[in-house]
């Protein structure tokens, strides 16, 4: 079954701020990321278990990396649900 991805109003802000923040520096690596997060959020509707549990597995949420940046998601009856994206230095447990 392939779900869709979602992205919370957190993940769409964390997103904007990293690609504002990068794009200052340099415009290229920013389309770049902003193409592998949309690489990954695909590849999370087609296999969502990829990802390795993160933190209370009661809570459900699971993570996974691209460069630098992780994201954490969860599996949501038909959907991935994108919670958080961030720098992977980040104290996680702040952000959630």
């Amino acid at each position: 079954m392939t779900r869709r991805h979602r992205l919370s109003s957190a993940a769409e802000k964390d997103i904007a701020e990293i690609v504002e923040y990068l794009a200052k520096v340099n415009l290229d690596a920013a389309l770049k990321l902003i193409d592998q997060f949309t690489e990954r959020f695909q590849m999370l509707e087609a296999q969502p278990e990829i990802g390795e549990r993160y933190s209370d597995p009661r809570r459900g949420l699971r993570r996974t990396s691209v460069g630098n940046y992780v994201i954490i998601y969860q599996i949501v009856d038909d959907a991935v649900l994108i919670v958080r994206v961030a720098h992977g230095a980040r104290n996680w447990h702040e952000l959630l």
